[in-house]
């Protein structure tokens, strides 16, 4: 649905990753199929370029067949919005957590509009999914009156910010705190892509980070104060945590699948904050 930075030690760039990821629309143009377009990416939009059987989908209503409205997100992350076409609209919310989980709901009720699924249809359907256990799937845990988002299946500068933003647009009446492990695959810009990291959270609504792995060191010092410590080992950050964590708090843990932050959302699991 959308060119990102990702595994970019192999692919480059971004003119690699696009190379790749658009194959399907060059064989699908070559053998007469239909291109679904999310027309919020400016790469994909070109890459489609005037192929005649195509379906676009995204924020904007005069050249999409499917648009969203009014999303909001709920204390759990959980995502409620209107699905718009030129056939109407219908209210619903997802199950899944994050408001990029709105773009893959559109982009599926385009899929089942050219299967004239009725909208009615495609809404409770939507509403009907369920995140698969431990697949890509952005967890919530409680932990006394610490709400813990487990994010920790991969890791990649798009998914980062994408998660970042989510827990900032979150209800929180306590602090929001980010755990950021090593984003792996990044090959020559993995540097800047950790520093940047660091000074978004300065940015955004967070009120401590924490940084454990290599790379991550660099997020830690363009935070400046706002780092509250960097680690090596997870028993250190754990303990570190358990220490800093207090009642209504959020917490987010974002990191690549090889640095095994899990294990800090398993170690909080049954904790009691007060």
């Amino acid at each position: 649905t959308n060119i990102g930075h990702e595994h970019l030690e192999f692919l480059c760039d971004l003119d690699g990753v696009e190379e790749a990821e658009t194959v399907l629309f060059r064989y699908t143009a070559g053998d007469g199929g239909t291109l679904f377009v999310n027309t919020d990416d400016h790469r994909l939009s070109v890459a489609a370029g005037d192929f005649e059987n195509k379906i676009c989908y995204g924020s904007a209503p005069s050249v999409n067949r499917f648009w969203p409205e009014k999303v909001v997100l709920d204390r759990r992350g959980r995502t409620s919005f209107r699905l718009c076409s030129q056939r109407g609209c219908v209210d619903l919310t997802l199950n899944f957590a994050g408001r990029h989980n709105v773009h893959n709901a559109v982009a599926a009720a385009s899929v089942g509009d050219v299967f004239r699924v009725p909208l009615t249809s495609i809404a409770s359907g939507l509403e009907s999914l369920v995140p698969e256990e431990g697949w890509k799937r952005l967890e919530r845990i409680d932990a006394g009156d610490v709400r813990i988002f487990n994010d920790t299946y991969n890791a990649n500068p798009d998914s980062v910010t994408m998660a970042m933003k989510t827990v900032c647009e979150m209800p929180c009446s306590g602090r929001r705190v980010l755990v950021l492990g090593d984003m792996l695959e990044l090959g020559s810009v993995s540097a800047d892509e950790h520093r940047r990291i660091g000074e978004l959270a300065v940015k955004l609504p967070f009120d401590a980070l924490f940084t454990y792995g290599e790379s991550s060191a660099l997020a830690c010092r363009a935070a400046g104060p706002k780092c509250r410590g960097h680690f090596s080992s997870h028993a250190h950050l754990l303990e570190a945590l358990k220490a800093f964590l207090a009642a209504h708090d959020v917490l987010l843990l974002k990191g690549s699948r090889g640095m095994r932050l899990e294990r800090i959302a398993e170690g909080l699991r049954d904790m009691s904050f007060s």
